[in-house]
């Protein structure tokens, strides 16, 4: 679980750096936020079954985490639109 929420954050930091340097990177920030996000929400399932039971009661923030998680890969384009952009700037061809 640690080393997918290193490797999206260091995606993420990747697309932030070339914005600030201004670069087009359409593709480097489509391939963080799908990684990232989908991360997010394989890394709080897997901590939601670690705590069993109480992993599903308001006592515990992994039950908060786990509802944050699962919604965002939607905003900004689902995952599927995600892979679609990566793939279109990675050959050329347009899938529609």
């Amino acid at each position: 679980m640690a080393t997918h929420l290193d490797a999206g954050r260091l995606l993420c930091q990747r697309g932030l750096q070339l914005l600030d340097m201004g670069v087009r990177c359409d593709t480097q920030t489509s391939m963080a936020k799908w990684y990232a996000t989908e991360m997010a929400v394989e890394i709080a399932g897997k901590a939601v079954q670690i705590h069993g039971g109480n992993g599903i009661t308001k006592e515990f923030p992994v039950e908060r985490h786990f509802r944050n998680a699962k919604v965002m890969p939607i905003p900004d384009g689902t995952t599927e639109i995600q892979k679609l952009v990566i793939g279109r700037n990675l050959t050329g061809l347009n899938a529609f």
